[in-house]
């Protein structure tokens, strides 16, 4: 049997499948973690809370007051809370969470509303940093706790 890469370099992790810490019966990995319907109300919450923060972070960065930001915002992919019993895959939260990725939904806002390429950025960072202590704070922190 092949070993995972955490079984290779970590010698203490136990042979064969890791199990989830919370339901102790699935392959603990991040596709299990990310459908989980107990994550649900968190997610939504995550996804809830930073819809406001950049609309926020993005109103006070710009001069102008433009009122089709709190739409657009509304209205992209990445801030969906259609979901039905877990995040689903192809959601861009899903993957931001998951694997790190920032899709386009969140810089083609930050393009379409901030001109200047310093402020742009100095937006992006402060919102993935808050996002991302946001995401270990109510996820994998508590996933740790756990073990």
């Amino acid at each position: 049997m092949k070993k995972n890469i955490q079984q290779r370099n970590y010698c203490p992790y136990p042979p064969g499948i890791i199990p989830c810490v919370e339901c102790n019966t699935t392959k603990d990995n991040n596709e299990h973690v990310g459908l989980r319907a107990s994550h649900n109300t968190v997610i939504l919450q995550l996804i809830t809370d930073h819809e406001v923060i950049l609309f926020n972070l993005i109103k006070d960065a710009v001069d102008t007051q433009d009122y089709g930001l709190e739409a657009t915002i509304r209205g992209s992919r990445l801030f969906d809370k259609n979901l039905t019993n877990s995040l689903p895959k192809h959601h861009p939260f899903y993957l931001l969470i998951y694997h790190h990725l920032i899709l386009s939904d969140l810089t083609s806002i930050l393009y379409n509303y901030i001109l200047k390429k310093k402020t742009r950025f100095r937006v992006f960072i402060d919102f993935m940093n808050i996002i991302m202590e946001k995401i270990n704070a109510s996820i994998w922190n508590r996933r740790s706790k756990l073990l």
